[in-house]
């Protein structure tokens, strides 16, 4: 059995990781998912789904000057 502060760190540490995999691409945007550094696809606008430790997200705006 797990000690109650052990069990208490490990669901902090899960929400910490939900949060991080969940990204929201705006409406006038477009993001570029990176795997390991290499470009992997494009995101639409709504809502995308990574994995932080592989993946990173970055975002280009769309609008017109």
């Amino acid at each position: 059995m797990l000690p109650p502060g052990l069990i208490v760190v490990l669901v902090f540490l899960a929400i910490i990781y939900v949060f991080r995999a969940l990204r929201i691409v705006n409406q006038y945007e477009k993001a570029l998912v990176e795997t390991l550094g290499q470009y992997t696809r494009t995101a639409e606008p709504g809502l995308t789904i990574i994995f932080p430790p592989f993946q990173n997200l970055r975002k280009v705006d769309m609008r017109n000057r």
